[in-house]
């Protein structure tokens, strides 16, 4: 059996969008509409809050974040 995978460098990216275009390839993947791939990527950077996370959880303040380039994204993936 030949196999191939196709890798793709997408540079720094953020990670709402990213994990979008993620969530969109498995999809894609799944019906059978493309073939394995592998992203190699760099996020800016990101405080992730999964299921069980809440904004109170973060020390610092949203304003302090935003000023040194921290984003705060909510997702629906670990605990």
């Amino acid at each position: 059996m030949n196999t191939s995978l196709r890798t793709y460098w997408l540079g720094r990216r953020d990670y709402a969008p990213t994990l979008q275009l993620m969530q969109d390839l498995v999809t894609a993947r799944r019906k059978n509409q493309i073939q394995d791939m592998l992203l190699l990527l760099e996020h800016a950077p990101v405080i992730t809050l999964g299921r069980g996370a809440k904004l109170q959880h973060i020390l610092e303040g949203k304003e302090e974040l935003e000023r040194i380039g921290i984003q705060v994204v909510e997702t629906g993936r670990g605990g």
